[in-house]
This record gives C-alpha cells, sequence and structure tokens, in this order.
C-alpha cells in the first residue's frame, strides 16, 4: 500500500474455450506478473477457468471436476504471492450448478461465491445450466459482485451478496456482452 492506496488490476487470461488445464496454467502465469508489478487486489474473468462459451459442456461431469481440481492447482501455486484475486468457474454444490467467483489468498480459497443474477434473455441463457444464487458467503466489509448483479443495488447490510472486494472492481466482473 502506497500512501494508502491499494493497487487494483482487472486482469484478463488466455482462454481457450473447456480447456481448463490450459486456462489456469495462464491464470497463473497472469496472477505472477500482477504480483511482480505489486498488485494488491486483481479479478479475472466470469468463467476465466472453463470459458464462458461452454455451452452444454457445462453439464459434464469431466468439466466441472476438472475446474475444481484446477481451482486447487491455481490456489496452490499462488501460495507465495502477496494479492488477493478472484476467478470465475462453474461449481456444484449440493447437485446444483453455480457461476461462481472462487476468492483466493496466499494459497488459500476463502470463498466461493455464486452468481445472483442469472440472466435469461436474447444472447443469455444461464438459467440452462446454473442455478441461481441460494447459499451466502461473508467475510469483510465490501461488496463482492458477479457479472451483472451488480446492476442490482442493495445495503451492505442486508446479507445478499458476498462483501469482499470495493464496488470499484464490479465493473470488470461482467461479461463482454453485458458491458455499456
Amino acid at each position: 500500500m502506497l500512501y494508502g492506496f491499494v493497487k487494483c488490476a482487472a486482469i484478463t487470461n488466455d482462454i481457450s474455450v473447456a480447456d481448463f488445464e490450459f486456462n489456469s496454467e495462464s491464470i497463473i502465469e497472469k496472477a505472477e506478473e500482477a504480483a511482480k508489478n505489486n498488485t494488491e487486489i486483481a479479478v479475472f474473468p466470469e468463467l476465466c477457468i472453463t470459458g464462458y462459451t461452454c455451452g452444454d459442456l457445462f453439464l459434464q461431469r469431466r468439466l466441472i471436476n476438472g475446474a475444481k481440481k484446477e481451482l486447487i492447482k491455481i490456489a496452490e501455486r499462488t501460495k507465495e504471492l502477496n494479492m488477493l484475486f478472484a476467478v470465475g468457474l462453474p461449481f456444484e454444490y449440493e447437485g446444483q450448478l453455480y457461476n461462481c467467483a472462487a476468492v483466493i489468498f496466499k494459497g488459500r480459497i476463502l470463498g466461493i461465491v455464486p452468481k445472483s443474477y442469472i440472466p435469461n434473455y436474447n444472447e443469455f441463457y444461464e438459467k440452462r445450466h446454473f442455478t441461481q444464487q441460494i447459499f451466502f458467503v461473508h467475510y469483510g466489509i465490501f461488496r463482492w459482485y458477479v457479472c451483472n448483479g451488480s446492476r442490482i443495488r442493495r445495503k451492505p447490510s442486508d446479507g445478499s451478496l458476498f462483501q469482499f472486494l470495493p464496488d470499484c472492481l464490479d465493473s470488470h466482473y461482467r461479461s463482454d456482452y453485458d458491458c455499456h
């Protein structure tokens, strides 16, 4: 921290659709580069471990298990970095599939946060694959938004959204199609 400011970054890794091993290596490489540049908080794109456009591959066990395995690998391989960051992945919980952000710091997965508002209009058909948020993770005093959930404003005290990173980072964590 310099003069009371925290250096933040919105990072886009190279993504190959459904190639979770390639994507995780790219995430690790970009995270290491950001940490060398003294970044303290970073966000990666929605579903960056698998790619956003996997379609019905999201229904395949191999993709879901592979994404979870790569998330653990990312955490383990970045344990020396002094940077809090989030990566996106599909995550299964109690038999339901969620579009999630996993928050990592020094090799620990601090939380896995489901997307709160699943779009189901125009070119967005996420409800075909993902379940709307039903569980909550709380930590800290900031708010974390996954994708277009940032358009729904709520008081931090209502307990409806993961409270972790500042609102200033939310604009990056939207799908490419959703940015205006």
